[in-house]
C-alpha cells in the first residue's frame, strides 16, 4: 500500500527541517518549513517534481524570520499559504506561493509569535477566496499584575480586503492559549479545534505534563462570525486533547478530528459527516490497541483526509506508524522500525490520495542533525 519513492534531507548547511509541510499542484511541488540552527533564520523550501524527483526550485527566507514557531501552511489547487512573522517590527505575513512567485496576501498588525503557531492553524476555501488563521494573543493587565490569555480566528476575504474576528474572551488561564489550534473551511463554515491542555504536572516540556481537562471541543462558525454549532466526543476521557489535529475532505462531507491522549493514551480518531446541515459522529478509530508506556502524553497525531471521504490515514510518531483506511477498514500499516526521531510528526497527501510527504524529527529540533521528509506512494 506505501512505496517509499524518495527521502528529502535539507542541503543548505546548519538547516534543519521543521515540523510542516504541504503539496500544491496536484503532488508535484512539496513546501517544507526549515530552520537554520545557527543563524536562527526560518525558511520555507519548495521543492518541484523534476524527472520523477524532487529538487528545491526556490526559498522564502526573508532577513527578518527568525527564531519564530510559525509553522502554519497549507496547499491547495496550485497554491501554497503560510505564515511569517517579522517580529521586531510585529507584523504577521500571510503569505502565498504561487507560479514561482511569493506574495503577502495580508498582514497583522502588533503581532507575537502566536500567529499561525501550529501546522494546522491556516485554512483555505477550495475558491481560496477565504483564509483563515489562528492568532493566539498574551495581553498583561498591569492592575492585577496577571496574564490573559486569549484566542482568535482572522476570516479573510481576498475580494473584499476585509477581516472577520471571531474570539474566545481573555481568561488567566493558559490552555486558552490553544483554543482555535486546528482549522478547516468547508460548506461556508470556519472549523476550529479547540484541545482542553488543562495540566497538573508543571513542567516547562508541553509534551510531559499531566493532563486532565474535560473542555475539549470543535467549535463550527459561518463566515459572518456567528458561533453555529460546538461539537464533542461522546465518549471523552480527561485530557484527551480532542481537536489537536483535524481535517475536511474535499468534498466537504466528512471530518477527521485527532483525540491522541483517548482511552487512557491509546488515542483514536473521530470521523464526522455532513448531514442536514449538522456535523454528526460516524465513526472511532483506534489503530492500536496499546497505551503509551512512557512519559510523552499524547502520540497519535497527524491525519489526511481523501476527496469524497471513503480513505484517510493517521500517524503516531512515538511508534513510527502510518495507518490507511479505505470505507472504515484499516487495510494497512506501515511501521518504520528503530525510529526514534518522530516518523509521522507531520504528515500531507496530495489531492487525489496517491502519495503521501511524512516529516520525521526530534523534538526539540535542535537535537536532531537534519530531519527528513519522507515520500510514499499510495496504492
Amino acid at each position: 500500500m506505501l512505496k517509499q519513492t524518495q527521502t528529502i534531507v535539507p542541503n543548505i548547511p546548519n538547516t534543519v527541517i521543521s515540523i510542516s509541510n504541504d503539496y500544491c499542484s496536484q503532488g508535484d511541488l512539496l513546501a517544507v518549513r526549515a530552520h537554520n540552527k545557527v543563524t536562527k533564520q526560518d525558511m520555507l523550501l519548495i521543492y518541484t517534481r523534476l524527472n520523477g524527483e524532487f529538487e528545491i526550485t526556490d526559498c522564502y527566507a526573508p532577513d527578518w524570520w527568525t527564531s519564530n514557531w510559525q509553522v502554519a501552511i497549507r496547499g491547495i489547487n496550485d497554491s501554497i499559504y503560510f505564515v511569517a512573522i517579522d517580529t521586531v517590527l510585529g507584523i504577521g505575513h500571510v503569505v502565498r506561493y504561487r507560479y514561482r512567485k511569493f506574495e503577502t496576501v495580508f498582514t497583522v498588525d502588533d503581532c507575537e509569535c502566536t500567529l499561525g503557531m501550529n501546522d494546522k492553524s491556516i485554512a483555505i476555501s477550495q475558491d481560496e477566496q477565504y483564509i483563515a488563521v489562528t492568532n493566539f494573543r498574551v495581553r498583561h493587565n498591569k492592575e492585577e499584575s496577571t496574564l490573559l490569555y486569549s484566542a482568535e480566528i482572522i476570516l479573510h476575504d481576498c475580494n473584499t480586503k476585509l477581516s472577520t474576528l471571531m474570539s474566545t474572551a481573555d481568561s488567566s488561564e493558559y490552555n486558552r492559549i490553544w483554543s482555535f489550534r486546528s482549522l478547516a473551511i468547508a460548506n461556508n463554515q470556519v472549523i476550529a479545534g479547540s484541545p482542553d491542555l488543562t495540566f497538573t504536572t508543571e513542567t516547562t516540556d508541553t509534551m510531559h505534563r499531566e493532563y486532565n481537562g474535560n473542555g475539549s471541543r470543535i467549535d463550527v462558525f459561518d463566515f459572518d462570525g456567528n458561533h453555529l454549532t460546538k461539537i464533542t466526543a461522546r465518549d471523552a476521557s480527561p485530557g484527551n486533547f480532542f481537536g489537536t489535529e483535524l481535517e475536511v475532505s474535499g468534498d466537504g462531507h466528512t471530518l477527521i478530528v485527532m483525540a491522541p491522549a483517548q482511552d487512557q493514551k491509546i488515542g483514536c480518531a473521530y470521523q464526522y459527516k455532513f448531514m442536514d446541515s449538522s456535523w454528526v459522529q460516524a465513526g472511532k478509530y483506534s489503530p492500536r490497541d496499546i497505551a503509551i508506556h512512557t512519559d510523552i502524553k499524547y502520540s497519535l497525531y497527524g491525519c489526511c483526509v481523501n476527496q469524497d471521504g471513503s480513505k484517510f490515514m493517521l500517524s503516531d510518531g512515538l511508534f513510527g506508524a502510518l495507518y490507511v483506511y479505505n470505507n472504515d477498514e484499516l487495510v494497512h500499516t506501515h511501521h518504520k522500525k528503530g525510529s526514534k526521531d518522530w516518523f509521522g510528526f507531520d504528515i500531507k497527501t496530495n489531492d487525489s490520495f496517491t502519495q503521501v510527504a511524512v516529516i520525521e524529527r526530534d523534538t526539540p529540533h535542535e537535537n536532531n542533525s537534519l530531519g527528513a521528509v519522507y515520500l510514499f506512494e499510495i496504492s
